[in-house]
């Protein structure tokens, strides 16, 4: 830039001593100019115009000199190639590697979700009306074999099955327990946990086709008084518990001989706090007030 002002600063003032040796035959000039014009035109804008003239035919004569005139392209990348060489020496697959095309990445392969774990299918399969015996902390069917007979008592249980299903697998049901609602116009209570048959524990695991009955009424009779009163039994021993030598069964929920009273019950399990399963029924009174009796909705 310093050089390109020099230069422009040098022709200008060679440029004005070519016009003002030109001035020296202005006079010669201006007797031939006709007075009309002569009166326009003073002999210093003479002047003036002649030195901006110059400077304008010396930039555009600079300017054009200054336009490099490329080769045409090469017609191929082999004379590029071959070009570039003998310029410099390397050539551009030397440089560069050989130019071909890049593959594209393959796409990622989308693997499959991670299956999900079969879900159990409990159903309620039916409500019985049977005969139990109270041994050992557990409620029982069949008989003593060793010591004195216990007392049997009527009982009202229902049978949880872990059943097959046509339109999927079954997967296990693993520490289950129960708990019964019952709604008397409008007012709910809630007794828990349930006490299961043939079982120490108030916790049960439903393996794939395993059954298992959970209790509901039990008809206990005074030996002094001979009188009946039935009740819901309760079992309080969880599924860690090995306390010896204590009973954990509950006998204080009575059964209150009303109709219409609504019935839910409820098999939660422990691990997912959630209610895996609901059955919606209702109790009602035999005649005589022999006991309750109890039947559920069937699943939809």
């Amino acid at each position: 830039m310093h050089d390109k002002t020099g230069s422009i600063a040098g022709y200008s003032i060679i440029g004005l001593g070519l016009v003002i040796e030109a001035m020296e035959h202005v006079e010669f000039i201006w007797s031939h100019v006709p007075n009309s014009v002569a009166a326009m035109i003073d002999q210093k804008a003479v002047f003036l115009l002649l030195w901006v003239g110059f400077v304008v035919l010396f930039l555009r004569k600079r300017e054009d000199s200054s336009i490099e005139v490329l080769p045409p392209p090469s017609q191929n990348k082999a004379e590029a190639n071959s070009e570039n060489a003998t310029t410099t020496g390397v050539s551009v697959t030397q440089y560069f590697g050989s130019l071909q095309p890049v593959p594209s990445p393959s796409p990622t392969p989308i693997s499959d979700p991670p299956p999900v774990a079969n879900t159990p299918n409990l159903i309620l399969v039916r409500v019985l009306t049977g005969s139990l015996i109270y041994v050992g902390d557990q409620w029982r069917r069949g008989f003593v074999e060793d010591g004195p007979p216990a007392p049997r008592m009527q009982a009202v249980f229902v049978e949880i099955k872990n059943a097959k299903s046509e339109s999927r697998d079954v997967g296990a049901a693993l520490g289950i327990k129960a708990e019964l609602t019952i709604t008397r116009e409008s007012v709910a209570e809630e007794f828990s946990d349930l006490a299961w048959v043939e079982h120490h524990f108030n916790t049960v695991n439903f393996d794939f086709n395993d059954t298992h009955s959970v209790l509901l009424a039990v008809n206990l009779v005074s030996r002094l008084t001979n009188q009946s009163q039935w009740v819901i039994p309760l079992n309080h021993r969880g599924f860690k518990d090995h306390e010896p030598g204590v009973s954990k069964r509950d006998l204080q929920n009575y059964w209150k001989e009303e109709f219409d009273t609504r019935l839910k019950l409820d098999l939660l399990q422990i691990k997912t706090g959630k209610i895996i399963q609901s059955f919606e029924g209702q109790c009602a009174w035999r005649d005589g007030h022999s006991g309750p009796k109890i039947s559920f909705k069937p699943l939809s």
